[in-house]
């Protein structure tokens, strides 16, 4: 009952709300995939940079330890 032109509004809604609604979730899916990958990253560049560091003083006849301001 009611309006066919009413009904074929309230489909057409429908509709592109569903697809609407679909593409949003995608890329917000999307979206959070590269947060994942992003922070991974960072935490292993972070990781191998702090491997890298040694707070172990240079021996005075090291290499680059004449370099080294104040050592």
């Amino acid at each position: 009952m009611g309006s066919p032109e009413v009904l074929a509004a309230l489909r057409g809604f429908e509709d592109h709300w569903g697809r609407g609604r679909r593409e949003l979730t995608e890329s917000a899916d999307a979206l959070s995939q590269m947060l994942v990958d992003s922070a991974t990253s960072y935490l292993t560049v972070d990781t191998d940079l702090s491997d890298g560091i040694t707070s172990e003083p240079l021996a005075p006849s090291a290499p680059g330890a004449a370099t080294r301001p104040g050592v």
